[in-house]
């Protein structure tokens, strides 16, 4: 059975989200593998695909090694399709829409069907080596807001400082990207209602742009195929169907804004959500919520059908 066997939304439905950069930690997906033979065989899959351990890579790689970009995307990718293995095929479960943040969106398209996992895996190892490679010195700001109005005073105030807004994450918080000294100005305007990030580049800014080409030409010739799961578009809010809306999701998705908040909006009338992979961090963006929630990580225990 296929997601679009079922209806859209309600109570009785479920959308399954995957986790962007930042959700990383040495060792994710490791008790999976030894638990499911399913979570086991998508790291073989993708160590295949790649011509690299990918079990070292996620397992025993130091925390700075793992936090490059290029390495980061990979086992995100890796550790949240072994997790939607086990969720699927062990627990017998379904989705009826999936959605991702950032890379997560890839996680998302694997997931959906609209595009094979070997495929998918070099992509992620592809997006990882583009993003890293954009020239100039970026960096990347997260900012707590509270209310509606607080939120779009710092959307719309973005440009002042000479930044982009990288992602509305929901309610509570906004990040900004862009130059490190702009990001440094903005650090200090912000005070304590603001955390740097610790990554290598100005991710979802205009700082990117210079290899969005390439990013395009590598998603033109990959095997793009028409889908089993409806996707949750985050640059493209609203429900994507076909190969080519979720091929233009993944091109924009590294340049435009990430609206977590509007996927979140449209996931409100699904009855259950399931986060997968290290997603833990991405289940806190969105509190008090009336849907019954799933976290599918290293300690979920599924049962055989």
């Amino acid at each position: 059975m296929t997601g679009n066997e079922d209806p859209w939304g309600g109570l009785e439905s479920t959308v399954a989200m995957f986790p962007g950069q930042g959700s990383q930690r040495p060792g994710m997906g490791r008790t999976l593998t030894r638990n499911y033979a399913e979570a086991d065989e998508v790291f073989d899959e993708c160590s295949d695909a790649l011509g690299l351990d990918v079990r070292e890579l996620a397992w025993d790689s130091s925390p700075e090694q793992l936090g490059k970009t290029e390495n980061t995307q990979v086992a995100l990718v890796a550790a949240s399709i072994a997790a939607w293995r086990v969720w699927t095929q062990v627990g017998g479960n379904l989705a009826h829409a999936v959605a991702g943040h950032s890379i997560g969106a890839l996680s998302a398209a694997i997931a959906g069907g609209y595009i094979p996992l070997a495929d998918g895996i070099k992509l992620a190892r592809r997006r990882g080596h583009l993003m890293a490679s954009a020239p100039g010195q970026g960096s990347m700001l997260a900012v707590a807001v509270r209310g509606e109005d607080q939120r779009h005073g710092l959307i719309t105030s973005a440009a002042t400082f000479g930044l982009d807004v990288a992602a509305v994450n929901g309610e509570r918080q906004v990040v900004l990207s862009g130059p490190v000294d702009d990001i440094e100005d903005a650090r200090k305007h912000f005070g304590a209602k603001s955390t740097q990030l610790n990554v290598s580049h100005a991710f979802h800014s205009r700082l990117m742009e210079p290899v969005m080409a390439e990013w395009q030409e590598l998603l033109s010739r990959a095997p793009f195929r028409a889908g089993d799961i409806p996707m949750l578009g985050c640059t493209s809010p609203g429900r994507l169907d076909t190969a080519m809306e979720v091929s233009n999701e993944l091109y924009f998705g590294i340049r435009q804004t990430v609206r977590w908040d509007q996927v979140l909006e449209a996931a409100d009338s699904f009855g259950t959500w399931v986060y997968l992979g290290t997603a833990k961090s991405l289940s806190r963006l969105r509190r008090n919520q009336t849907q019954t929630v799933q976290i599918v990580e290293d300690t979920y225990v599924g049962r055989r059908t």
